[in-house]
């Protein structure tokens, strides 16, 4: 491999990688990727009221984008939208049991490739990596 001594082209690769597996995901259970991403933050907001702005400032997403993901989640029968009871200008958005279910399947999709990836690591270097990553993010100014 040409790259092998540098780590930019060898994320890109992973990423490209993991982003393919995703969208092939995705696109057998009826979604999109945005779709799909969607869905997951909804599950791991699950019991928080959560309305369509929210999912704007997440994924930095114009209103007109998310009002399309979210009408057509509603349309395929992944997500009910209801009005607020406390301001009826918001709806509230509510994951399906057909949304749970392709969550769990992406759930499991999602640790076998991650199985993958780490496949023959000890848990001290699968955990080393981890830090590793949290910390080249970190030296970039993201989050975490």
């Amino acid at each position: 491999m040409k790259n092998k001594g540098h780590i930019g082209p060898l994320i890109k690769l992973l990423n490209k990688e993991f982003e393919q597996l995703h969208s092939e995901k995705a696109s057998s259970m009826g979604l999109t990727p945005a779709q799909l991403f969607v869905l997951h933050y909804l599950s791991r907001k699950q019991g928080e009221s959560i309305c369509q702005r929210d999912i704007e400032k997440q994924f930095e997403l114009s209103h007109s984008t998310v009002s399309g993901i979210i009408s057509r989640l509603e349309a395929k029968e992944f997500i009910i939208c209801s009005f607020s009871d406390e301001d009826r200008r918001f709806k509230n958005i509510i994951l399906t049991k057909k949304a749970k279910c392709c969550e769990n399947e992406m759930k499991k999709s999602i640790e076998q490739y991650e199985a993958q990836l780490v496949m023959g690591f000890s848990e001290e270097e699968k955990n080393q990596l981890i830090g590793f990553i949290i910390r080249m993010l970190r030296n970039v100014d993201v989050d975490i």
